[in-house]
C-alpha cells in the first residue's frame, strides 16, 4: 500500500519532484512522493497538502535540518515554529507555514511508526510578505541592503486608533490589488512605495479620521487599479494629509496623483516642495492645492474645485506655484489672495467661471481657455504687481465677473484694477466681450514693459482704458509698439480720459492700428498738466469721438496737439456717430513754443455743441494770445458749427496760416469764425 505527500506552493507552480522509498524491496513500508517549489519569497505562505492516504490515522514531523541566520519559520497564525512542528492526519490535512528570510531551507519530514523520512529542500529570495498583523506589530525597518524589504499581496488596514510607520531606506513592493488603507496614522519617512510587478498597485486611502505624514519618501506606480467605488489614485484623501519633500510618480492611465473627497480641507502644509506626477496630478480644491506645496506633471490636467468667487482664499507667504509646465482644469470660479506664478502652465476653465487674482498674477508663456471652447467670463487682476508675458487668453468675457457678490460693469477676458507692471507677447482673441479692460482704479509702471502683443475676434474693443495706459500699451515714448489688431468690435482701442499719472516725456502718442482700426474716444480729454501734457496722432492713427465729446488743451507748458500725418496716411478725428457729432478741439494752451502742429490732418463732424469759454461751435476751436501755431495739408470737413474757430486775442492765428495746402467743406456755419477782424 502506498501513501501519497504531495508539497505545494500556492502560488508559485511545482517544479521538481522526488520519489522516496522506506526499504530496498519497498514491501515493508510507505512510498511517498512529495513535491515543492525550489524558489519563493520570505513570507510567502507554503501550504503542504496530503491527499488520499491508504493510512487513515498517524502523525508526522518536520524539523529544521538547516535554515539561514536569523531566520524564523512561522505558521499561518505568526507563530514561530523554527524549532520543528507536528501534527496528525485526518485532523491535519493541511501544513501552512512561512519563511522570513533570504537564503537556502532544509526540512525534513518524518512519520511516526514509519521507517521513513525526506529532506525538503528550497530557497527563498526577494522581499518579505508580511499580513496585517505583522505590518501592524512594529515599524517597518531596512532589512536587506540593497534590496526589497517588504512585499503585501492584499490591502492592509490600519484601523481607527491604530498606528503605523515605514521607515529610513525600507522599500515595500505592493501587489496589483494591494493598497493601504488609513483609519488612523501611518508615517512614511524617506521610504519607497513601489509595485510588485509591472502591473502596478491600488495606492493608499486616508478615510475620515485618518492621518497620513510623508516625509522625504517616494511613491510610484499606484493607482493602477481602485478602491472599491473610489477614483484611480496614488492617494485619496477624506481625512489628514501632509506630504513634505516627496515624489510621487505613475504612469497609470487615467489616474490622479492626489485626489480630494468632498473638496477636503486640508491644513498640514509641507515646508519642503514636493512632486506629483499623474496624467491628472491632482482632483480637489484650491486649499487642498495649496496644502500639497508641490510641482504638478503630467500629460492631463489636474483639477480644481472652484471655491466660489465670493471665497477669498487670503493666504500669506510665498507665491502660488502650480509647477513649470502643470495642466489645471478650474471646475469652478477661484479667488485668489496670494500671488500667483504661472510657467509654462496650460489652464482651462468650465463655462462661465472665473479666475480671480487679488494678490496679483506674474505669467510665462501660459494659456488660460475654455475647456473644449466652452465660453468663460475672465480674468480679473488686483494686487500690486502683475506681469503679463507670453500669456494667450481664449473664449472669454461670457459674463460679467462677480466680486463679493457684486458683477463688474463690464464684460471683458482680462479685467484690470491693480498695478499693471508688464504685458508682452500676449494673445487675446474670442472675448465676448473686451479683450483687456483697464479700470480708472487701475495703476501702472511708468512704461508697460512688453512688445508683440495680439488681439483677434474679440466683440468689443481690443483694449479699453485710460489714455495713459493706451499709450504705455502701444508705445515706447520713442516709437510704436507691434500691436496685432484683427478685432471684430466696431473699434479696437477705447480711450478714457488719462488719469493722475505723470504724464511720459514728450506727451502721450497714440500709432497707427493698422487696416480699418481706431481709437474710440470715449469720454473728454483734458490736458492742463504744468509739463509734457501733450498728444501726438502719428501717421496713419484714425480717432472717432463720442457724441457730446471733446478735447480740451490748456496746459501751461508743452501742453500741445501734435498731428503727423502724410500723404499716404493721413490722420482721421471723426464723429463715431455721423449724425451726433462731437464737440470739438478747444487749444487754449499759454505758452509760446509751437505746440499745435497739424500736418495731414482730416478732420470732420466737430461743432455739435458750443464749449464753455467759446464764442463759437467747430472743429478746432483756438483760444491763446501767445500760441504758435503751424497747419499744412489738412482738410477741415463737415462741422456741425464752424470749420474753425479763432477767438479774440488769438493774434498768432490768420488767414495766412490757413493757405498751406488747407481745405475746407460742408461745415454747417461756415469755414472760418475769426473774432480778431
Amino acid at each position: 500500500m502506498k501513501q501519497l505527500f504531495y508539497l505545494l506552493s500556492i502560488s508559485v507552480l511545482c517544479i521538481s519532484c522526488s520519489i522516496f522509498e522506506d526499504d530496498e524491496d519497498g514491501d515493508s513500508g510507505i512510498q511517498l512522493s512529495i513535491e515543492f517549489p525550489q524558489s519563493i519569497n520570505p513570507g510567502q505562505l507554503i501550504t503542504i497538502e496530503i491527499l488520499e492516504p491508504s493510512k487513515e490515522n498517524f502523525s508526522f514531523y518536520i524539523s529544521p535540518n538547516s535554515i539561514p541566520s536569523n531566520a524564523q519559520i512561522l505558521d499561518a497564525d505568526g507563530n514561530d515554529i523554527s524549532s520543528g512542528f507536528s501534527g496528525s492526519y485526518p485532523e491535519m490535512k493541511t501544513i501552512t507555514f512561512s519563511v522570513t528570510e533570504e537564503g537556502t531551507y532544509d526540512l525534513i519530514m518524518s512519520i511516526d511508526d514509519e521507517n521513513w523520512t525526506s529532506n525538503i529542500s528550497f530557497s527563498a529570495s526577494g522581499c518579505l510578505h508580511i499580513t496585517a498583523e505583522q505590518f501592524l506589530s512594529a515599524g517597518l525597518t531596512k532589512r536587506v541592503l540593497n534590496g526589497i524589504d517588504y512585499c503585501i499581496t492584499e490591502d492592509i488596514t490600519i484601523p481607527y486608533g491604530g498606528a503605523a510607520s515605514i521607515n529610513t531606506d525600507v522599500i515595500v513592493q505592493f501587489g496589483a490589488n494591494a493598497g493601504l488603507i488609513v483609519n488612523g496614522t501611518l508615517t512614511l519617512y524617506e521610504a519607497n512605495l513601489q509595485t510588485l510587478n509591472e502591473s502596478g498597485w491600488k495606492g493608499i486611502l486616508i478615510n475620515d479620521g485618518g492621518t497620513v505624514n510623508i516625509y522625504s519618501s517616494t511613491i510610484s506606480e499606484a493607482g493602477y487599479s481602485a478602491f472599491t467605488d473610489k477614483e484611480k489614485a496614488m492617494i485619496i484623501n477624506d481625512g489628514t494629509l501632509s506630504l513634505d519633500g516627496s515624489s510621487m510618480y505613475t504612469s497609470a492611465e487615467g489616474a490622479y496623483g492626489v485626489y480630494f473627497l468632498d473638496n477636503e480641507y486640508n491644513t498640514n502644509t509641507g515646508s519642503t516642495v514636493s512632486s506629483i506626477t499623474a496624467e491628472h496630478a491632482v482632483y480637489g480644491g484650491l486649499d487642498d492645492f495649496l496644502s500639497l506645496n508641490a510641482t504638478l506633471g503630467g500629460a492631463g490636467y489636474s483639477t480644481i474645485i472652484g471655491d466660489g468667487e465670493l471665497t477669498s482664499i487670503a493666504g500669506t507667504g510665498s507665491n502660488i506655484f502650480f509647477g513649470n509646465g502643470a495642466k489645471i482644469h478650474f471646475e469652478g470660479s477661484v479667488q485668489f489672495g496670494q500671488s500667483v506664478n504661472l510657467q509654462s502652465n496650460e489652464i482651462t476653465m468650465e463655462a462661465d467661471q472665473s479666475l480671480i487674482f487679488s494678490g496679483g498674477m506674474q505669467s510665462n508663456s501660459s494659456s488660460i481657455k475654455g475647456k473644449d471652447g466652452a465660453k468663460w467670463k475672465g480674468v480679473f487682476l488686483n494686487g500690486t504687481n502683475n506681469n503679463f508675458n507670453g500669456m494667450t487668453i481664449e473664449d472669454a468675457g461670457s459674463d460679467f465677473i462677480n466680486i463679493s457678490g457684486n458683477p463688474l460693469l463690464e464684460k471683458a477676458a482680462v479685467f484690470v484694477v491693480g498695478h499693471l507692471t508688464s504685458f508682452s507677447d500676449c494673445t487675446i482673441t474670442g472675448s465676448g466681450g473686451y479683450g483687456l479692460y483697464i479700470s480708472p482704479t487701475a495703476t501702472r509702471s511708468s512704461s508697460i514693459s512688453g512688445d508683440e502683443n495680439t488681439f483677434d475676434g474679440n466683440a468689443q474693443a481690443a483694449i479699453v482704458g485710460p489714455l495713459d495706459f493706451i499709450h504705455a500699451l502701444l508705445h515706447t515714448g520713442s516709437s510704436a509698439k507691434t500691436t496685432t489688431f484683427d478685432n471684430s468690435a466696431a473699434e479696437s482701442v477705447e480711450i478714457w480720459s488719462q488719469t493722475n499719472a505723470t504724464a511720459p516725456t514728450g506727451g502721450y502718442k497714440l500709432p497707427d492700428l493698422g487696416a480699418d482700426n481706431y481709437y474710440l474716444l470715449y469720454e473728454n480729454l483734458t490736458f492742463s498738466a504744468s509739463s509734457n501734457d501733450g498728444l501726438t496722432l502719428e501717421a496713419g492713427a484714425h480717432l472717432k469721438v463720442n457724441a457730446a465729446r471733446s478735447m480740451v488743451f490748456s496746459s501751461s507748458n508743452n501742453g500741445g496737439l501734435f498731428v503727423k500725418g502724410t500723404s499716404e496716411n493721413p490722420v482721421i478725428i471723426e464723429a463715431a456717430d455721423a449724425v451726433a457729432g462731437w464737440n470739438g478741439i478747444h487749444m487754449q494752451s499759454p505758452h509760446s513754443v509751437n505746440l499745435f502742429n497739424f500736418d495731414y490732418l482730416n478732420i470732420s463732424g466737430g461743432g455739435a455743441a458750443q464749449l464753455p469759454g467759446t464764442t463759437g461751435a467747430a472743429n478746432l476751436i483756438f483760444d491763446s494770445s501767445t500760441m504758435e501755431f503751424k497747419m499744412t495739408n489738412c482738410q477741415i470737413n463737415n462741422s456741425k458749427g464752424y470749420g474753425i474757430v479763432i477767438e479774440n486775442g488769438s493774434n498768432t492765428v490768420d488767414h495766412g496760416d490757413l493757405n498751406n495746402n488747407i481745405t475746407f467743406s460742408g461745415n454747417a456755419s461756415g469755414n472760418v469764425l475769426n473774432q480778431n477782424i
